[in-house]
Order: structure tokens, then sequence, then C-alpha cells
């Protein structure tokens, strides 16, 4: 008979994150992030989990950290080992050169897993970990057309089941560790279809799993529809306006033998993110908005321009900037008045400033595309330089 367990499930740290830098308040996280981790630590410690899974992500950024972020980030890392085996896989914003420390950090209880083609188990005292990493769907694009990838990768992943189903012991807790997508959830649409693996419901099966951990989606949230429990744990803080209202912090998860799997959220301190929305021309209301929220919050505004003479955009910008300090984004909403004859795109400066003015010609806010067209532009550039 299998010994009851626990687990510490966390993920989506983005050490490294710069919110808003496009604002005049950019805001460095780390200080944020940092104390959420110190209360997951502290939680930990109080608990004793017999495993922590940290389900990628834990940089923002792909590139290689300074030796100052590294050596923080890590240390963290080495204190959670020091309470439990820590089992990590890498994300799709992580450096992979993290994998590299696999062979001398395993040694010390940190298992750091990157790749689909290595041997798809970890022993952990009781437990056999499989691990899914995020895995680019552009992997695929030397062998089919991008309109095949999403069939393609769905076969791909029925013939990787059927082989982890050889794996699974009927003696340990079979235990998958991810950063992916699942089909079927908000986050599909018709950019990211081009982009993501989007993994079947299917493959998350009670025929190889007794409990899937997953990051990548940053709101806590149980997956729908699978045999096995599956849950997202979220993120440790509301990274952007689009987030607004995602549940974030950790999981605690108890798995025991004949009962139902036990999934209680860890509820971290992080900032609210609010947006309010006002008429341009009545800005006194706004006023009291801000004077009627007392949360210390990260405050979007926007303004409705569609109606009535108005001043320069940057009258209203500086103006509201300077109402509140919690306001990092203020968004001018001119409607069917704004004039885009009247925007240009700049031909000075490099490739990815030029592709954002073309968004905002097109009225596309969206940041992960911008951070999705300079991640491939970065990839041509070190593929070019290395040829």
């Amino acid at each position: 008979m299998r010994r009851s367990i626990r687990l510490l499930q966390t993920a989506d740290w983005h050490w490294g994150r710069v919110s808003w830098k496009d604002s005049p308040r950019a805001v460095d996280r780390n200080p944020e992030i940092r104390r959420a981790l110190e209360e997951i630590y502290d939680y930990s410690y109080k608990n004793k989990p017999d495993c922590i899974l940290i389900c990628g992500d834990i940089f923002d950024h792909y590139v290689a950290p300074s030796e100052i972020e590294a050596k923080e980030v890590l240390s963290l890392i080495i204190d959670f080992s020091k309470i439990a085996p820590v089992v990590i896989v890498l994300g799709n914003h992580d450096w992979r050169g993290l994998a590299t420390y696999h062979p001398f950090s395993s040694r010390m209880g940190i298992h750091i897993l990157s790749s689909l083609c290595e041997s798809p188990f970890e022993e952990i005292d009781g437990l056999r970990i499989f691990y899914f990493p995020y895995f680019p769907l552009r992997n695929l694009l030397k062998k089919y057309r991008a309109s095949e990838l999403q069939d393609q990768a769905r076969k791909l992943l029925s013939d990787y089941k059927n082989e982890l189903k050889k794996f699974a012991k009927l003696d340990r807790w079979n235990i998958l560790v991810g950063h992916l997508s699942v089909e079927g959830l908000p986050y599909q649409n018709e950019i990211t279809i081009l982009s993501e693996l989007f993994v079947p419901k299917d493959f998350l099966s009670s025929e190889v799993f007794d409990y899937v951990a997953l990051g990548h989606v940053h709101s806590q949230m149980k997956v729908p529809g699978t045999s096995v429990p599956s849950y997202y744990c979220g993120g440790l803080i509301r990274i952007g306006f689009k987030e607004e209202g995602n549940l974030v912090g950790a999981l605690w998860v108890e798995i025991e033998e004949g009962s139902e799997v036990k999934v209680e959220p860890i509820k971290i301190t992080s900032k609210e993110l609010k947006t309010l929305k006002v008429l341009a021309s009545d800005l006194d209301v706004l006023k009291d908005m801000l004077e009627s929220l007392k949360e210390d919050a990260y405050i979007r505004v926007e303004l409705d321009m569609s109606k009535g003479p108005f001043f320069s955009s940057s009258f209203y910008i500086n103006r509201v900037f300077s109402m509140d300090e919690r306001i990092v984004k203020v968004k001018l909403d001119r409607g069917d008045r704004e004039d885009q004859r009247s925007v240009r795109i700049s031909k000075s400066g490099d490739l990815v400033e030029m592709f954002r003015e073309y968004l905002k010609l097109k009225g596309v806010e969206d940041r992960s595309l911008l951070e999705r067209f300079r991640y491939y532009f970065r990839k041509v550039e070190e593929e070019d330089e290395a040829s």
C-alpha cells in the first residue's frame, strides 16, 4: 500500500519581471516576487511537504540572468531543497542553461528537467515524477506545414502517452509535472494555435498519472474534463492587466490511498490590479474614484474620448498620472474619433520598435504579441550570428 504524500506546487515566478515598461511608472516586480516566495517558504517549513514541484517560468527572460539574479534565485531554491526534494521543469521563459546544473543539483535534491527526449521520469522517495517541460510547437516545423502542426502534435502525444504507460508504477504515486497549455482552455486563440503545443485532455490520464501539476496559465484552476486531478497553481504576481482578477499563489496537495486528492490554495500577498473607466471630460469623477479606492493596488485608467472637444493626449496622460502614484498605465479610448492617418511608423528604430508602432496603428494592445515577435526576432539574430 502506498503511503500518503503531501506536495507543494508553485510556478510562474517570472523573476526579473518589469511591468509597464512603456509607462512613466515602470515597476520592478522582484520585491513582490521575493516576498511571495518567502511566504511560500514559511508555509513549506511549517507543513513539511514530501516534495516541492516548481512548474516552470522561474525567470522572466530566456536569456542568461545576471550573476546577482542567478545567485538570489538559486539560493531560494536551495533553501526549499532543505525542506524537501525539489522538482523543476523549464518553462518557455526560462533560461535553458539551468538544465546544465541537473547532474550536480540532483545530488542536493534539486531535479531540473528540461527535455522530453531524456528519460521520462525521476524517482523520488515513493514518487515517480514524470515531466513535460515547455515544448515549442515550432520544433515540428521542419517536418510539417503550419496547418498540420496541432494534428501532428496530437499523434505524437498519443504515441508518447502509450510509452509512458510502460513506466507507471503501481507501488508509487505517479505525478506529472508540466509547463504546458491544455486544449480547450481560454488561453487558446488564433495566435497561440500556431505557436503553442495544446495538449489534449485525454493525455492527462488516470491510466498513467495520479496527479498532474501544471504551470503556464497564470491563474489557479482545475482543468475540467480530465480523468486525473489536474491543476494550474497560478503565478505569484499579476503580471499585467490582462491578469486582473487572476487567482495567484500556490497549491497544497494531499494524496492518500483510497481517498480523493485534496487540493487547497495557499494564499500569498500580491497586489491587485484595478481598471477605472471614466469620461475624459469628467476627471473629477476619476478623482473621487481614486479617493474611494483605499487598497494598495496597481491602477490602469481608461479615458473615454469618444465625445466632445479635447486637449492634447499628453495633457490627459500627464494630468491623470499626477492624480495618484498608484496609477501605472493610462489608456486613451478615442473610439471612432481616432484619426489613424496621423499615426506613422517610424523607420528610424529597430524592427521591434517598428512592430510596436504597427500594432498601435492597428489598435492592437497585446504585449504578449510584441514579446513573441521580439523572441523570434532575437532567435533569427542568434542563428545569423552562429552561421
